[in-house]
């Protein structure tokens, strides 16, 4: 296997604010869902959460569990649903 020198990348920005996604992640608890709160000016991505969640330090061990859990934890709720702007499910 052939190998390649290392090739500096671009920066990268994050735009999370601790506080709201740590308000984000406490409001999901217990729940099945998604939240994303972002800056409609600039785009920037201010928090963003989805749950169930899982320990990712104990995913091996904990895998068959995850995979039959009937709230699908393993599914990212944040970035595969195709829902509208403010949708609660509770309202479908």
């Amino acid at each position: 296997m052939a190998e390649k020198d290392a090739v500096i990348g671009g920066d990268l920005t994050l735009t999370l604010d601790y506080d709201l996604q740590a308000q984000a992640e406490a409001l999901l608890d217990g729940s099945v869902g998604a939240i994303i709160a972002m800056d409609p000016r600039s785009g920037e991505i201010l928090a963003m959460a989805g749950a169930p969640a899982f320990n990712p330090n104990t995913f091996t061990k904990d895998w068959t569990a995850l995979k039959n859990d009937p709230k699908h934890p393993l599914q990212n709720r944040a970035n595969t649903e195709h829902v509208p702007a403010g949708f609660h499910f509770s309202n479908w």
